[in-house]
C-alpha cells in the first residue's frame, strides 16, 4: 500500500514541475494534480495497454518510441476528463508526458522500485 502512494506521490510532483514549467499545461490547484494522478493512473491501467495493442505494428516499427506518443494521448485524454487541468495541445501534452516520465524513471531509480 505504502508503494502505491509512493508511486501516487511521484506522479502528482512530475505533474506539479510539468505544470511549472511547461505554459501550455496548467493545473489549477494541487489537489487536481492529486485527483489528475490518480485519472492518470487508472488510464495507464486501463487504455494504455488496448492502445499499445491496437498501435503494436506501429510500435515495433518505431522501436518502442511509439509509446511516448500514446504517453501524450494518455495525458491529452487526462486533461480532457478534469476540469481543473488546460493543456494547450497534443504537442504540450507530450512534453508534459516526457516530464512526468523522466521524474518518474529517476525517483523510481532512486527508490529502486520493481515492476
Amino acid at each position: 500500500m505504502a508503494h502505491l502512494l509512493i508511486r501516487w506521490c511521484v506522479i502528482t510532483t512530475g505533474i506539479c514541475v510539468a505544470s511549472y514549467l511547461l505554459p501550455g499545461f496548467v493545473v489549477s490547484s494541487v489537489s487536481m494534480m492529486i485527483i489528475g494522478a490518480a485519472v492518470l493512473g487508472l488510464l495507464n491501467v486501463t487504455l494504455k495497454p488496448l492502445l499499445i495493442l491496437l498501435t503494436l505494428p506501429l510500435n515495433v516499427l518505431t522501436l518502442g518510441l511509439f509509446t511516448l506518443v500514446i504517453n501524450g494521448i494518455i495525458i491529452y485524454i487526462t486533461g480532457g476528463l478534469i476540469k481543473g487541468w488546460h493543456i494547450g495541445s497534443f504537442w504540450t501534452a507530450l512534453a508534459a508526458s516526457l516530464i512526468i516520465s523522466g521524474i518518474s524513471l529517476v525517483a523510481n531509480a532512486a527508490l529502486r522500485f520493481e515492476r
